[in-house]
């Protein structure tokens, strides 16, 4: 069987799980986060986005988005149930992943960075 595991994020240099995200968002670019861990300000991760997903967000400018990118065709029923069904996805998704943090959390001496080269994580939509 695969590796399948959900891990939650820790600061390597204090031990704290609460963070902050900032975004760079440069025009050209992919978005990147760069994650700082709220209580002792040391850079914890970077993150490039491809895709972003914000579940409360009303999907008129993200249809402008795609409109420009021109990821979709002139349809705008397509776009809505796409965008629909994404938003739908995300939301299931981070549920599924806070029951299985819930039921088997990360040992701390296990870095998130070598998880991800040890087991062959890789990208994907």
């Amino acid at each position: 069987m695969a590796y399948d595991e959900v891990v939650q994020e820790r600061c390597p240099k204090c031990g704290g799980g609460s963070f902050k995200n900032i975004f760079h968002l440069k025009e050209g670019t992919h978005a990147r986060v760069y994650v700082e861990c709220a209580r002792c300000g040391d850079l914890v991760a970077r993150y490039l986005l491809r895709a972003y997903v914000d579940p409360h967000h009303d999907f008129s400018s993200t249809l402008k988005m795609l409109h420009r990118t021109g990821d979709y065709g002139d349809s705008l029923r397509t776009i809505q149930e796409d965008l629909g069904a994404h938003q739908d996805q995300a939301q299931v998704q981070f549920d599924d992943i806070k029951a299985r943090l819930k039921e088997s959390p990360r040992r701390r001496d296990e870095k998130i960075y070598d998880i991800i080269l040890n087991k062959g994580i890789m990208e994907d939509e």
